[in-house]
């Protein structure tokens, strides 16, 4: 894990407006909706996971958790 000073070198780093991570998580949330209504032998598998640890990630930049994997 890194922190924002870490990463950054400061820890007054600006937020993500909250609308940018609604915005996206609902793109990645509709996108894994498709992906889980599939067949299991036609889902993408590793495209699931990108998606879960996207979907992750910006929950983590919307409620303003500074360290990130």
């Amino acid at each position: 894990m890194i922190t924002n000073e870490e990463l950054y070198g400061t820890t007054d780093v600006p937020r993500v407006p909250v609308e940018v991570c609604d915005g996206r998580l609902a793109l990645l949330k509709g996108r894994l909706k498709a992906q889980m209504s599939l067949h299991y032998s036609k889902q993408d598998n590793a495209l699931v996971t990108k998606l879960t640890k996207a979907i992750k990630f910006w929950y983590q930049l919307r409620d303003g958790d500074e360290s990130y994997e």
